[in-house]
């Protein structure tokens, strides 16, 4: 399935990543990669008005804290290195991170309309108070309406935008997830996913539908932001007994 293009050029509401920070009070970042498809990029050269650098853009994982110069940044990213005298493309990905973010992830999502680099770049502050420990949120990139239940918590979200999903529960422990999908035009209900899920309440959940090549029904899969700065989070595939 294409991915939607109204998604990527509408407005966005993505997800508050908290992240460990390199040393304390230095201004940093993380980047995620929401490859779709058979997407391949695997690294970019990132601008950020002080310097140049390769970063890598990993494939549906959160990177490790990469440090960032202070001020107001206008970030750009391009597939190879300028030469000395070459100019910046007007057309170039870029996003702003404000001089008052300490802390922020930017997110790189498929835009095949860019052709200079086919990637639109989301920055998205992190906060700790704006996604609390134990939370969960939902980011839908499809075309179709995401309903469904964690727990005892019912869930809408609409194509291009995310929701914050509370706790299903206080304590950790398994809970049921049902998710379900309604595209454009249609009245089926179609089932997208079944499963027990396991919570911890010191962790946070981030959970992608994207759009799956073959078949119709969105794939559902998810990062977990741990508190602790040596552990990683990985992709997951929805299962009886696991997460996303």
């Amino acid at each position: 399935m294409k991915f939607p293009s109204s998604l990527l050029l509408g407005p966005i509401v993505l997800f508050l990543l908290s992240m460990s920070l390199p040393c304390k009070g230095e201004k940093a970042m993380r980047v995620l990669h929401v490859a779709v498809g058979e997407t391949k990029l695997e690294d970019c050269v990132l601008y950020d008005g002080a310097t140049s650098r390769r970063i890598d853009l990993p494939r549906r994982n959160l990177s490790e804290p990469l440090p960032l110069p202070d001020g107001d940044l206008v970030v750009r990213a391009l597939q190879k290195p300028l030469g000395p005298e070459e100019p910046m493309p007007e057309d170039a990905p870029s996003v702003r991170i404000p001089e008052e973010w300490a802390r922020c992830v930017l997110v790189f999502m498929p835009d095949p309309s860019n052709k200079v680099f086919p990637v639109r770049i989301i920055a998205v502050e992190a906060s700790d108070a704006k996604m609390p420990l134990g939370h969960t949120l939902l980011f839908n990139c499809t075309e179709a309406t995401l309903k469904g239940t964690f727990g005892g918590v019912g869930v809408t979200c609409k194509p291009g935008r995310s929701v914050k999903i509370p706790p299903p529960r206080r304590d950790s422990g398994d809970y049921n997830v049902a998710i379900d999908c309604i595209y454009p035009g249609e009245t089926i209900v179609r089932p997208v996913c079944r499963a027990t899920w396991n919570h911890n309440p010191v962790v946070r959940q981030f959970l992608f539908a994207t759009p799956e090549l073959y078949r119709k029904l969105p794939h559902i899969w998810g990062v977990n932001d741990l508190p602790l700065k040596d552990e990683t989070a990985d992709e997951g595939e929805p299962g009886e007994g696991g997460n996303p």
